[in-house]
């Protein structure tokens, strides 16, 4: 089986891939042109990417997978569709591909729903033998047609997995817990609103934000940061992107504000890491966490909502009701890597 995907970077869905693929009886191949991620692929499942040159613009990318495709087609049974605006490739290859019965699956790791531009592909999926959507919240938005549809949860990890976040807020002289913002920096994130509802709780807290973002969203990455400083002054630092395995360090609660997520893996990371998350009770964040148990949700369209979700996390630091605990049983439970990629590679398999 081959996988192939055009993604410029390395985010969640890059390392749930990696995760897959380690987990994989079989190593299968890989298709990219994303140098980084060809670097760890070697690295993690100990065999070469195809690397292919870099292109701006989905046509033009579109046309760098073209052949790379057909030749992978000659030796695989199953063709992965890692990057869905790379469908229109696999369309006009479908009957090339279905002559060699070279099966089509394809990897759903975003929303369409918000963003009317991304409807095409979704359609573009219905001459797909298989889609795997990545929550139950993406499998709702998947149109009919595909042979078949099937959610799974994309494994995770953390190189501390099962251990308590070090240097948090416990071991701090003052007591002030900790508050991270983790992950991609962009306007859908709506981290601004996380900003005030921290502020909005009223308690001391120092503030932690740690994640990159893309040559367009610098603008709003400096609007945030300038935010930040005005409502939390020295309490406030910017750590920038770093290690996966440093992401939770030091924090005690992560919030989360993004109720169009497709899958929320932050989230898991924090309950394996023993941070508290607080996040929207929708999209894919609201299918990890549950109110009280194993995280704290928050009402997207009830104002205030938000600040009071924190406020109890604030509390639970100190007081310790065990929801910690149930959070990193939850995750171990839902995402655990060798459960997850045996079942995606039955999927696979069967499609």
């Amino acid at each position: 089986m081959t996988f192939v995907t055009g993604s410029r970077v390395i985010w969640g869905a890059e390392l749930s891939l990696l995760s897959l693929a380690q987990n994989f009886p079989e190593p299968p191949d890989l298709i990219t042109s994303n140098p980084a991620l060809a670097t760890a692929w070697l690295s993690s499942v100990q065999r070469p990417a195809t690397l292919l040159s870099a292109r701006a613009g989905r046509l033009t990318r579109n046309a760098g997978f073209f052949w790379p495709i057909m030749r992978a087609a000659k030796t695989a049974d199953v063709i992965v569709v890692f990057d869905f605006y790379l469908l229109p490739t696999v369309l006009l290859l479908k009957p090339f591909l279905r002559a060699r019965s070279t099966r089509v699956v394809v990897d759903v790791h975003d929303a369409q729903n918000r963003n009317h531009r991304r409807r095409v592909y979704f359609e573009m999926m219905r001459v797909c033998d298989l889609a795997i959507a990545v929550s139950d919240f993406v499998l709702r938005q998947l149109p009919h047609g595909p042979a078949a549809r099937r959610r799974i949860y994309r494994p995770v990890t953390l190189a501390s997995r099962g251990e308590t976040s070090p240097a948090s807020s416990r071991d701090a002289p003052d007591g002030a817990p900790r508050v991270g913002l983790v992950g991609q920096i962009s306007p859908d994130k709506n981290l601004e609103a996380a900003l005030r509802a921290i502020a909005q709780a009223g308690a001391p807290a120092q503030v932690v934000m740690r994640g990159g973002t893309t040559e367009g969203n610098r603008g709003y990455h400096a609007e945030i940061v300038n935010l930040a400083r005005e409502l939390f002054g020295d309490d406030f630092s910017d750590e920038g992107r770093v290690p996966q395995n440093a992401a939770m360090k030091g924090l005690d609660i992560l919030v989360l504000t993004n109720d169009n997520e497709p899958f929320g893996r932050v989230a898991a990371e924090a309950q394996l890491a023993g941070v508290l998350a607080v996040g929207p009770d929708a999209g894919g964040i609201g299918e990890i966490l549950t109110d009280g148990e194993t995280g704290f949700t928050y009402r997207v369209d009830e104002r205030g909502s938000l600040a009071d979700a924190i406020r109890r996390a604030i509390r639970e630091c100190s007081s310790g009701t065990g929801v910690v605990e149930r959070a990193r049983q939850n995750a171990l439970d839902l995402f655990d890597p060798a459960r997850q990629s045996r079942e995606y590679f039955d999927a696979l398999q069967r499609a």
